[in-house]
């Protein structure tokens, strides 16, 4: 039961988290933002079933910005999403 419950809840939270992105065509970023940029960019990718290459943003965010939580998460979720163990 444990086995399916933790991949479940996983996924529940993953998609929640994606859930309270919008999508705001007027974003105006402030200079330092490239970690910021390179994540919401990751998101719309993932929206898009581009896995590989919202993986590799997501990488880049946490390059730029290493406490970045939500960036170590959402890489997270999508490989384990891609079944990438």
């Amino acid at each position: 039961m444990k086995k399916i419950l933790i991949p479940l809840f996983s996924l529940f939270i993953f998609f929640s988290a994606l859930a309270q992105n919008t999508n705001d065509s007027t974003l105006v970023v402030a200079a330092g933002q490239d970690a910021e940029l390179a994540y919401n960019k990751a998101l719309e990718l993932f929206s898009q079933n581009k896995y590989d290459k919202a993986i590799e943003l997501f990488t880049k965010a946490i390059k730029l910005k290493p406490d970045f939580a939500k960036a170590y998460f959402n890489r997270g979720s999508v490989r384990m999403y891609k079944k990438d163990y």
